[in-house]
């Protein structure tokens, strides 16, 4: 893929359909709309390869913040605006730059067709399936917190996330709670709109695993309603 640094912004004025080279809007298009990875998937600085000027309908770089243990992912996106029907290089934040997914499990790459529109969001979801992969892997080496996950793990779907600080390594389980929306009044739901999402957020400190913080997370429109 060609370098970062060789990229620039496009015009922020600009609207997300008028940026980006017309191949890549149905594909960006479709992340934005799907919403079965427990949340939306917002897309953020676009850029163009493009060293000098307009920029207008060949940007071919972007980052996508996936939704994910309660927070997001980050991971730029890098097409090359020469060859637009080449699926992208993809470069993981800093904070994950131990994360190596398998090439032979992101099966989208190789059955790419940039024809159709799902077939970045696919990438996405083959990509999150590594993810997770990545962050067991350091979560397994400590006991409690393994025996943690794999009991909880049983009967709900569980994403986690360990920062591997030498100091005081932490790990982050994000359980979705099943919550049953359409029992709120319509007057409700017409004042504070939007998605309704509703967690258990359990937070294990220290190597041992022995201080244990917990929270619940609601999306801004559950949180508007119960104050």
């Amino acid at each position: 893929g060609v370098k970062e640094e060789s990229s620039r912004m496009c015009s922020s004025s600009s609207s997300l359909g008028r940026s980006l080279h017309p191949l890549l809007v149905p594909l960006v298009e479709e992340c934005q709309r799907n919403d079965t990875i427990n949340g939306t998937i917002a897309v953020t600085g676009v850029k163009s390869s493009k060293l000098d000027g307009p920029t207008e309908g060949i940007c071919d770089r972007f980052t996508l913040a996936v939704p994910y243990c309660g927070t997001h992912i980050k991971w730029e996106i890098l097409f090359d605006r020469l060859h637009p029907s080449l699926p992208p290089d993809i470069i993981c934040s800093s904070e994950d730059e131990s994360f190596d997914p398998d090439l032979d499990n992101l099966k989208s790459l190789a059955e790419w067709d940039v024809n159709k529109p799902t077939c970045l969001f696919h990438l996405v979801e083959e990509l999150l399936a590594e993810y997770r992969k990545y962050q067991y892997s350091i979560l397994s080496a400590h006991q409690r917190l393994d025996f943690e996950y794999t009991t909880l793990k049983e009967n709900n779907n569980v994403d986690i996330h360990c920062t591997p600080d030498l100091h005081q390594p932490t790990a982050k389980f994000h359980i979705p709670l099943n919550v049953d929306f359409s029992i709120f009044p319509v007057y409700l739901k017409k004042e504070n709109p939007g998605d309704y999402y509703a967690a258990l957020t359990v937070l294990f400190k220290t190597p041992t695993a022995s201080k244990i913080e917990a929270s619940v997370l609601l999306s801004p429109g559950l949180e508007r309603i119960f104050g």
